[in-house]
């Protein structure tokens, strides 16, 4: 079972080679992942993520053609995914443990979007979307194994991509989090039984009951993110879980004021640290605002090299402290890490030349370095550190849509590296940092890294959410 609040439930989606027990894809932490529609009343619309897609937004998306108007509870359309280390074979099921969670945290949205479609074509009417939770433990999910399902609905903020109504999103997807107390509404046992038993497979759907202005013939899409869990406010971290699936960060939200030196801080109550060394690296012009980090998902934040590349004393930095450890000067305590066996991050350097005045240089940074810590002091200064290991990892491209490498929408891209790929420690070593935890993660550009930097150039760091997993 899973002692800590902070669960990675389901990202990095890979479709399989071919069709799996009725599945197309599954999540990087063994699930799979299911789609489906009532018929005849609903339909299969044109269009699922391909291989490529998926890779370029990092969520899967669906779309489904309702062939009746709206407000019928028995129309639905979903998307459902499995428990982790559930795998692609029809086994039973064991569920993941949430009773230390409070929240459920999930990317979804409807991305149906006017101007991709021709004209007369009618969409995107599906602004309510029902999230399930389920503890059904049979292997094909027919309720023989069922004791608790509880529903919640959720009112999407906006639909479509960078809608004129609503919060603009860029890809037309949004991290929602829900309280698990908002799941009351339980068709099979109730909320209490569902946290003590666990959760087995997570769906999202369209249900017509809920969304009674869609049209007769029109369009709508279910895309689905990472999916986790946190704590409430304040949740303490714990060095005793038992799970490889963790979810270190998501979510940041910017403090009023300055904070002990933060700006900002995760969902999981992790203050956000950025710098550089000076007085060869300067801050740029841009860090993410508010309305940015709700509608990117991910902070942001612009650094220019005022010397060529090529030194190590030369850091830029973006550094997420520990789940529980909030934002006052006291000693972190770490997350165990034990059981994962790789880090998922969502990183890149977003420069991208079209945005900037003509004669502007930058997005030379392709290299980034990321370190894990297990400093346990409250100002991380290395008084309480006795492990710190680094890995190296190329980008697979640079700013938006680029030419050359992976066309990335936002220029971030979701990285699944290897905890054996830190085998450069400049303290301890990796097996005193998998035994004694993890309080912070910081993603650097490293000046001996990118030797090609100019002098002048500008670049980004790029921080989304920050998992572990098997």
């Amino acid at each position: 079972m899973n002692l800590s609040p902070y669960i990675l439930y389901a990202s990095n989606y890979v479709p399989f080679t071919v069709e799996t027990n009725g599945s197309y894809l599954g999540s990087v932490q063994g699930g799979n992942v299911y789609a489906g529609e009532t018929q005849p009343d609903v339909a299969y619309g044109n269009y699922s993520s391909p291989t490529l897609t998926l890779a370029e937004t990092q969520f899967y998306n669906i779309q489904f053609q309702w062939l009746v108007a709206g407000g019928s509870a028995k129309d639905h359309a979903y998307v459902s995914v499995n428990v982790p280390g559930s795998g692609q074979t029809y086994t039973a099921l064991t569920p993941i443990d949430i009773s230390q969670s409070a929240n459920l945290l999930i990317q979804m949205g409807n991305t149906y979007t006017q101007s991709d479609n021709p004209a007369g074509t009618v969409g995107g009417n599906a602004t309510t979307f029902t999230v399930v939770m389920n503890n059904d433990t049979s292997a094909k999910q027919d309720g023989s194994g069922q004791t608790a399902q509880c529903i919640a609905y959720q009112t999407l903020v906006s639909v479509g991509r960078n809608s004129a109504s609503g919060t603009p999103l860029p890809l037309g997807v949004y991290n929602y989090e829900i309280p698990l107390s908002a799941f009351s509404n339980c068709p099979v046992g109730n909320l209490a039984t569902l946290l003590s038993t666990g959760v087995t497979s997570i769906a999202v759907r369209i249900d017509g009951d809920q969304n009674k202005n869609m049209a007769a013939n029109e369009y709508d899409t279910i895309a689905v993110g990472d999916i986790g869990f946190t704590g409430s406010s304040g949740t303490s971290s714990t060095a005793t879980t038992l799970s490889p699936y963790i979810l270190y960060a998501s979510n940041y939200t910017p403090f009023a004021a300055e904070t002990n030196g933060s700006y900002l801080d995760s969902i999981q109550t992790g203050n956000v640290y950025a710098g550089e060394t000076q007085p060869d690296v300067a801050y740029g012009n841009y860090s993410s605002p508010a309305t940015t980090l709700a509608e990117t998902q991910f902070y942001n934040i612009q650094f220019q090299w005022l010397v060529a590349g090529g030194s190590a004393k030369d850091q830029a930095y973006v550094s997420v402290n520990v789940p529980g450890s909030g934002s006052t000067y006291t000693a972190l305590t770490p997350i165990a890490i034990s059981q994962s066996g790789n880090l998922l991050i969502q990183m890149g350097n977003t420069y991208t030349q079209s945005d900037n005045p003509a004669g502007t240089v930058g997005g030379n940074a392709t290299t980034f370095t990321v370190v894990l810590n297990n400093d346990t002091s409250a100002k991380q200064d290395g008084s309480g550190q006795t492990a710190q290991c680094l890995a190296y990892q190329s980008l697979v491209s640079v700013g938006r849509n680029s030419a050359s490498g992976t066309p990335l929408p936002l220029g971030v891209y979701n990285y699944q590296i290897p905890l054996s790929a830190f085998s450069n420690c400049p303290v301890g070593n990796l097996a005193k940092l998998q035994s004694t935890g993890v309080t912070s993660i910081a993603v650097r550009i490293d000046g001996d890294q990118n030797k090609n930097m100019v002098a002048n150039e500008y670049d980004t760091i790029a921080v989304g959410y920050i998992g572990f997993t098997k």
